[in-house]
């Protein structure tokens, strides 16, 4: 086999581990922002509550109308206490965010804006976390999957 060939698939086996790093680099980022918009929402919902004590089923509608929080998937749900948690979360921020909305509408207004406070900070916790892992991520996954891209095309060779 020519020289140039195996040159030519050595490369783009370089190039596949670095798109590979570079796609799980992506998923971080979108794993934060969604954490991201939980917070916001839960923060949205607590001023709601508090402020204009306004029905949850009502209040859906309006941010299912508004579209505010895309990756929250809004769309999906009858009632708040619905939501589906995105799959991008990890099992105990999936948890955290099940608890967090199917405890909903049980107390009174400032029960429940208390209860979304409570959510909301363990959702900017995860945030933080998430961000670090991301700002990690930027530059180790790309790295590592160019150099094992590189190790399969020394295998390969």
């Amino acid at each position: 086999m020519p020289l140039i060939f195996r040159l030519l698939g050595g490369l783009l086996w370089v190039c596949c581990g670095w798109y590979g790093g570079r796609l799980r680099a992506c998923a971080a980022a979108a794993h934060r922002r969604t954490l991201e918009e939980c917070v916001q929402f839960t923060a949205q919902l607590s001023q709601e509550i508090t402020f204009r004590k306004v029905s949850l089923d009502w209040l859906l509608r309006e941010l299912k109308y508004r579209h505010d929080y895309p990756l929250l998937a809004l769309d999906t749900a009858e009632r708040m206490q619905d939501t589906v948690p995105p799959a991008c979360l990890t099992a105990k921020e999936r948890q955290l965010f099940t608890d967090c909305f199917s405890g909903l509408g049980r107390g009174t207004a400032a029960q429940e804006a208390q209860r979304l406070a409570y959510y909301g900070r363990q959702f900017e916790l995860c945030a933080a976390q998430a961000r670090t892992e991301e700002q990690q991520g930027m530059r180790l996954y790309p790295r590592l999957g160019t150099c094992l891209g590189a190790m399969l095309a020394v295998l390969c060779m």
